[in-house]
């Protein structure tokens, strides 16, 4: 997947920016530029969608692979909080009018 960059000084957006932007503050600051990009709300939750499916099945996988719920839902919840920033975009429209109401 393409990791995205700032579009006014082509700063590509390490995963410690976007992992502390995805839990934290909810936009990204560029560090050479300081353009401001908010996450965009479809693609969040494209991605909830997508991770709410496995939590659903959650009881067929526990079964067919006879481990203890408990222990999948702690390795699920791990592996969604490492991967969420990866999949999540950014926009810079309309981040001044977010910032206002903050």
């Amino acid at each position: 997947m393409k990791n995205q960059q700032c579009v006014k000084c082509n700063h590509h957006f390490s995963y410690k920016e976007r992992f502390y932007a995805s839990w934290v503050n909810n936009y990204i600051t560029c560090k050479d530029c300081g353009a401001k990009y908010k996450i965009l709300l479809p693609r969040t939750m494209l991605v909830f969608v997508i991770l709410m499916f496995f939590l659903l099945f959650q009881y067929f996988i526990c079964k067919y692979y006879d481990i203890p719920f408990i222990v999948f839902f702690i390795l699920y919840s791990l592996v969604v909080l490492l991967v969420y920033p990866i999949f999540l975009r950014y926009s810079s429209k309309n981040i001044e009018q977010y910032q206002n109401k903050n």
